[in-house]
């Protein structure tokens, strides 16, 4: 039997929120992904996604259209602010704040 690595992210329903939707995808949902989550997020100018950090994976990101501005909090306290436009990727550690 041949393995499928592929997943239709953006045909899953959206959640919802005051600043816009989040798709997301877990080892749950797609069982050969077992070190990634996936998340297709659409932010209206202007909000902000919580600040949250992974303690068991690291995170990567690519910006497909628009610009937006991140803050990474280092387990040491220090701040490192970076702004990202179209074709820009990002990563941050496991366990660093974002």
């Amino acid at each position: 039997m041949t393995k499928t690595f592929k997943y239709r992210l953006e045909q899953q329903t959206a959640y919802k929120h005051s600043g816009g939707t989040m798709r997301e995808v877990s080892v749950t949902d797609f069982p050969v992904s077992t070190a990634m989550t996936g998340v297709s997020l659409r932010l209206a100018p202007g909000t902000l996604r919580e600040l949250h950090w992974h303690t068991n994976a690291s995170e990567w990101g690519y910006v497909v259209s628009g610009s937006c501005r991140t803050t990474v909090l280092h387990p040491d306290g220090t701040t490192y602010i970076d702004n990202f436009n179209s074709g820009d990727v990002w990563y941050f550690p496991k366990g660093y704040g974002h």
